[in-house]
């Protein structure tokens, strides 16, 4: 799968890590210095939502990313389903 987040150094990234017994979750935003994002790209869309976006399977984990206001946001979690219902 390709994965691609062109986000440069000119941005900050805000994460979390939330726990459910023995499944943990981790949200990353990241927000550009020099505006808001405009777009993202990746391998294999798909809909959350109201939220168009890019699924990726890396070491075991799903990981979906999509756009939020300028800003990208990526949930990593275990699998679709957990992606899913966040």
């Amino acid at each position: 799968m390709h994965r691609k987040l062109n986000i440069g150094e000119d941005c900050k990234v805000s994460a979390t890590e939330f726990y459910n017994n023995d499944t943990n979750v981790i949200i990353k935003v990241f927000m550009s210095n020099d505006g808001a994002f405009d777009n993202i790209s990746g391998d294999n869309p798909l809909k959350i939502g109201k939220y168009d976006g890019f699924l990726t399977e890396k070491d075991g984990r799903t990981i979906f990313d999509c756009l939020v206001d300028g800003k990208i946001l990526e949930i990593d979690a275990a699998d679709q389903d957990t992606v899913k219902s966040i």
